[in-house]
């Protein structure tokens, strides 16, 4: 590895460990503005499955809340919004925030009720949400973990 490629793999790595340290550091109680959870342990594919979110304030005057799930084979999947579905996650820009400009100096506690794709494999499946202030990440939560069978 040239100089400027040993600096930059430093530099990175050096990056990587402050934000380590500051989260190893703070308290979790002080990350957690957004909780993910689902109330049932099954549901068959292509029911509906009662996400629930709840909010915190944080203070910051305005955020973006985005959602996907991860399936059982390790794909990632941003939800595109009530009666829109699916899209297969690749960046930032494929994943429309499911709340826009959410003032985060309101509590509140949303039930969104999400169908999940018959045509997906069956297994256990999970939520993810990320809070972003513009295109920072604010906060990244996963619902808990739940089963998905094939419809009988």
């Amino acid at each position: 590895m040239n100089k400027p490629g040993i600096y930059a793999f430093l530099l990175i790595f050096c990056a990587f460990l402050s934000v380590a340290v500051v989260f190893a550091q703070t308290p979790a109680s002080e990350h957690k503005n957004l909780q993910l959870s689902v109330q049932r342990d099954s549901a068959p594919l292509g029911s509906d499955i009662d996400l629930h979110i709840e909010i915190v304030p944080d203070h910051l005057s305005s955020v973006d809340i985005v959602l996907g799930v991860i399936r059982p084979d390790n794909k990632l999947f941003a939800y595109k919004g009530q009666g829109k579905g699916f899209s297969p996650f690749e960046g930032y820009d494929s994943a429309p925030p499911l709340v826009k400009d959410f003032p985060l100096t309101t509590a509140m506690t949303i039930v969104q009720f999400i169908p999940l794709p018959q045509d997906w494999p069956s297994g256990k499946y999970q939520f993810i949400a990320a809070v972003m202030n513009e295109r920072t990440i604010v906060e990244i939560d996963h619902s808990n973990a739940f089963n998905v069978v094939k419809a009988q």
